[in-house]
Parts: structure tokens; C-alpha cells; sequence
């Protein structure tokens, strides 16, 4: 790991640089990565990190013993002994297990099994965390966010759909070097990604002050999108603070708007209908 890696790892995240350099070399923080109902989006989010390598991550952070997705096989018994772990969900839970089994076991009964000792459970994605798109009316599989099965943890929630990569990085990052979990805000996310609203670094903000609002998506003056439908007002979340992908690329910046795919029941209120 070279210098300059670290110094952008610090700066990047407000990290201690010091702190950082001090755990290259040392035990990394294992991980199991357990996915629920869900479209692995997350998970493929968080290979993508500009700020964090996977290489990097993978070789010096965090040792990921599990991971459906990625992993070639599933051990037969995963050793839990430790208790220095991580566990991650992605993906709604349904209350029925007939819904969700994988070789013939219960993913509900597995993730209850694994986040008993854990370090920290994290709930990655809108899924896991508000119950997402799964949870949707009408609902067919009763599905459920992640802290109704967990009522006695402390999660902490990266929701996003997906989230931005280094959500989830920065947050391994950060429980690996202080061994503390991170800031959270009241509903439990990290306030360095989810302090502000996106509505508060939106680049047409100042379209917004001067209540110049565009009235079809084809507006050539590129004005405030709210009566168009868009969400950044009331959805905490970094899309316009750190961009996605390296590039500075955001849903808004693209020509969209926020559709608060980060907030609890956004799935419900993109096109609300009537109730039967």
C-alpha cells in the first residue's frame, strides 16, 4: 500500500492518517456479506468504489469469508467464534420463509444464526434497510427490513438503491480503523454520507432560491426540478456531494430527478395509488 493511497483514503474520508497507516499490515475485519430478497445492485455498487480499490480493500481492509455473489463456494460451517466480525445484509426479508430459502435453508434463520455475535450488522441497501422494493403494496411476501428480525441490534443503515459505493466502503473503512462505529444520525445512517439532504448540493439549487422551476423534463434552461416530482428536498443522502463513480455523475446532474430512493416508502410514493 503506497503513501499516497493512504493520504487519499484520509482526506477523502476524514480519517486519522496516522491511524490508517498503523492497521496496514494487521488483521483485516471479516465480513460476511448475506444477501436477502434483493437485485444485488449493492453489492455490485460497492465493487465499484473510485476512493477505495477493490484490490485494495479486499487485500487490506476486510477479509470477506462470505459473499453468495462473489464467493466460489459457501462453507459448510462458517466459523463465528471470533466475534471480531461483520455482518451484511442486502435485501428485504420476508417474515415467511418459504420465500427465501437457499440450499435448502432459511436465509431469515441464517442471518438471526450469524448477527447474534456480530461486531456490527450493517443493512446495505433501501432493502435491508426500510424494506425497499420487496416491501412495495402489495407487498406478496411480507417482507421486512432487516432491524424487525434484529429487534435487539444496533444496525446501522446504508440505504440507497443501490447506495453509493463508498457508503459502504467508508463505513467498513472506518470500523476497521477505529474500531467505533462511525456518526449516526437518529435513524442510525452515518452522518458523513447522509447528513446533508441532496437537495442541499443540488447544482440547480440556485434555481430554486430564485424560484425558476422547469415545467417538463426537456427545459432548456435547466431549471429546479420540484414540479417535475423530484424528491431532494426530504431524501438525506451524498448523490451530489460525492457523486457516483469517480466521475461526477449524479440521477439530477443527468437530467433526472431524485427520486429519495434512499428514504423509507419511496417505492410507495413514486407513483402513489389508490389503497384497496
Amino acid at each position: 500500500m503506497d503513501l499516497q493511497r493512504i493520504t487519499e483514503w484520509a482526506e477523502f474520508f476524514q480519517l486519522d492518517k496516522a491511524q490508517i497507516e498503523e492497521k496496514i499490515g494487521s488483521k483485516r475485519l471479516p465480513v460476511l456479506w448475506i444477501s436477502a430478497q434483493d437485485c444485488t445492485g449493492c453489492v455490485e455498487s460497492f465493487i465499484r468504489s473510485s476512493k477505495i480499490l477493490t484490490s485494495d480493500l479486499l487485500n487490506e481492509v476486510i477479509s470477506l469469508d462470505l459473499s453468495e455473489l462473489l464467493s466460489y463456494i459457501e462453507p459448510e460451517e462458517i466459523d463465528t467464534s471470533d466475534k471480531d466480525y461483520v455482518v451484511i445484509v442486502e435485501g428485504s426479508i420476508p417474515m415467511n420463509s418459504d420465500f427465501l430459502f437457499v440450499a435448502g435453508k432459511s436465509v431469515k434463520e441464517k442471518i438471526v444464526k450469524l448477527a447474534k455475535d456480530a461486531k456490527a450488522v450493517i443493512a446495505v441497501g433501501t432493502c435491508s434497510s426500510w424494506g425497499g422494493i420487496g416491501a412495495a403494496h402489495p407487498n406478496p411476501t411480507g417482507a421486512v427490513p432487516l432491524d424487525e428480525i434484529l429487534p435487539d441490534k444496533d444496525i446501522i443503515k446504508i440505504p440507497g438503491c443501490p447506495p453509493i459505493s463508498e457508503a459502504i466502503t467508508g463505513t467498513l473503512l472506518h470500523l476497521w480503523v477505529t474500531n467505533e462505529t462511525p456518526p449516526l444520525d437518529k435513524k442510525n445512517r452515518p452522518t458523513f454520507f447522509y447528513g446533508r439532504t441532496v437537495h442541499q448540493d443540488c447544482p440547480k439549487k440556485i434555481y430554486f432560491d430564485q424560484k425558476l422551476f422547469a415545467e417538463s423534463f426537456d427545459d432548456e434552461n435547466g431549471y429546479c426540478l420540484l414540479k417535475l416530482g423530484c424528491k431532494g428536498p426530504s431524501t438525506f443522502n451524498a448523490c451530489e456531494s460525492l457523486k457516483w463513480n469517480g466521475i461526477g455523475g449524479s440521477p439530477i446532474t443527468a437530467g433526472n430527478t431524485c427520486i429519495g430512493c434512499s428514504e423509507k416508502g419511496s417505492w410507495d410514493k413514486i407513483r402513489p395509488r389508490k389503497r384497496t
